[in-house]
């Protein structure tokens, strides 16, 4: 079944766990984000520098990001007024959670409330109405996070895993549709491609979903689309668009497209990212958050990355050949990593000999017991466990030094495996 409260395989993910350093002294080698590991190019860094000096820091930024805004409407074949820019894709779905919310007439109000003794009156906040959101699990959770902060109903919707050597069951739509018209939901939020998955998931079938849904907000997470095998469905060509457009002018109004530049060019210390809507559903954005939405630096870098398409694309195909070296790393360790259309995929990993688990987590899951483990090596893992998934670690492409160091820990770390795991 496609839906799914829980299953063997899952547990309740651990909300707002995110990979990257935990602290300033952190320098553990890390797999546990996504970010391009061969960026920035110079020509970002040289824009960046730019938008730093004396004269630009001490100007407040332009509240419309107009030159970005173009830069980044033309490179999609698009209009300025389908594009809102800020301060990380991030900060994005937190904005995108507060439009669901209003357009579900999720609202509190001060209403009067009988006195503590019977007499008088107090001001109490009352709910009008809870909205309820579905979450296509597993999934990026800010989603989730901004909706429970809003107040709103998640509902998950789980993804049945494949079995190791396995391609990706196709998505069950016609069970998501049911459970969106069941739940009145008034928004689906889901990771193109999936997130932790690498799941590729076509832009088509969202389109299609969000056009039979025209009630439901269709939000979908392309932060990593353009480093992906299906990269061409970004759109981004940073050129004139053909007559027939790219698939930003073919999306339905109530479809919005996330983008995080931070991800194509080694940025998340700057935070910068976009997004692509219909006008109208940008300007509602756009009017519910604070003014001057994103910084000079990061208004200068989303203008610089329309013109390093090509860096992208080298990057997208040193990092294909790296995982694809990982991969084969792993399989000649005995381990299974799952199919990935990204540079980026699920490792099912075994338990570990309960001796050998430090700091009483014997009660973690394996994933956890992993990441424990590699960090005595100095390398850093994603857990699967935040995103509901105990068995698994979540690994990223890097390149071949970083490879070799990772797949030597492993393999010590495989010699403390329980007997007959593997």
């Amino acid at each position: 079944m496609g839906h799914q409260q829980s299953t063997d395989k899952s547990s309740p993910p651990v909300w707002r766990a995110h990979g990257g350093p935990q602290g300033a002294d952190d320098t553990l080698l890390d797999f546990s984000v996504n970010t391009n590991p061969y960026g920035p190019h110079p020509r970002m860094v040289a824009a960046i520098r730019k938008a730093v000096t004396p004269q630009v820091l001490g100007v407040y930024p332009d509240p419309a990001g107009s030159k970005a805004r173009q830069a980044l409407a033309q490179a999609h074949g698009g209009s300025p007024d389908q594009v809102v820019v800020a301060n990380g894709s991030a900060e994005l779905i937190w904005g995108v959670v507060r439009l669901a919310a209003a357009r579900m007439g999720q609202t509190r109000q001060w209403q009067p409330q009988a006195g503590p003794s019977g007499g008088g009156k107090t001001l109490a906040m009352t709910r009008l109405r809870q909205g309820r959101v579905v979450v296509v699990e597993p999934a990026f959770s800010e989603f989730r996070a901004a909706s429970q902060a809003h107040g709103l109903e998640v509902v998950p919707f789980w993804l049945k895993l494949p079995q190791p050597g396995e391609e990706w069951p196709p998505i069950p739509w016609h069970s998501l549709s049911a459970l969106v018209a069941g739940t009145k939901a008034g928004a689906v939020y889901l990771c193109a491609p999936g997130n932790p998955t690498g799941q590729y998931v076509s832009l088509a079938q969202i389109s299609r979903f969000a056009r039979a849904h025209p009630e439901v907000l269709m939000v979908a997470d392309e932060a990593y689309l353009t480093l992906s095998g299906h990269s061409v469905e970004a759109g981004f060509s940073g050129k004139t668009p053909k007559p027939d457009g790219p698939p930003m002018l073919h999306t339905p109004p109530n479809l919005v497209r996330l983008r995080s530049l931070t991800k194509d060019h080694t940025l998340p210390g700057l935070r910068v990212g976009y997004l692509l809507a219909d006008p109208l559903t940008a300007q509602k954005l756009e009017q519910g958050r604070p003014a001057w939405g994103a910084s000079a630096p990061a208004l200068a870098a989303a203008e610089a990355a329309c013109l390093l398409e090509e860096f992208v694309a080298q990057s997208r195909t040193r990092l294909q050949a790296d995982k694809l070296a990982l991969t084969a790393g792993l399989k000649g360790l005995g381990l299974e990593p799952l199919a990935s259309d990204t540079p980026y995929f699920l490792l099912p990993v075994p338990p570990l000999k309960p001796e050998t688990i430090q700091n009483d987590d014997r009660a973690a899951g394996p994933g956890n017991q992993w990441a424990l483990a590699l960090s005595r090596f100095s390398i850093r893992v994603r857990d699967g466990a935040s995103f509901g998934l105990p068995g698994y670690l979540r690994l990223a492409a890097r390149p071949a030094e970083d490879r070799l160091r990772l797949l030597e820990a492993m393999g010590r770390v495989l010699e403390t495996t329980a007997p007959g795991v593997l």
